[in-house]
């Protein structure tokens, strides 16, 4: 898998969870400043990448 499309998916995900719009969201974004990211939803992102991933 390129890392174009890693980057992509984990993005999509992101945005799922946090419900921002995946053009909103860069690898410069700080998830819990930026993004909202809380812990209940940083949970929610891992388990996603591990099924994902």
């Amino acid at each position: 898998m390129k890392a174009e499309t890693v980057e992509e998916e984990i993005i999509s995900i992101i945005s799922e969870v946090s419900g921002f719009d995946e053009k909103e969201i860069t690898t410069e974004k700080n998830l819990t400043e930026d993004l909202e990211i809380d812990s209940i939803k940083a949970i929610e992102i891992t388990v996603a990448l591990e099924k994902k991933f």
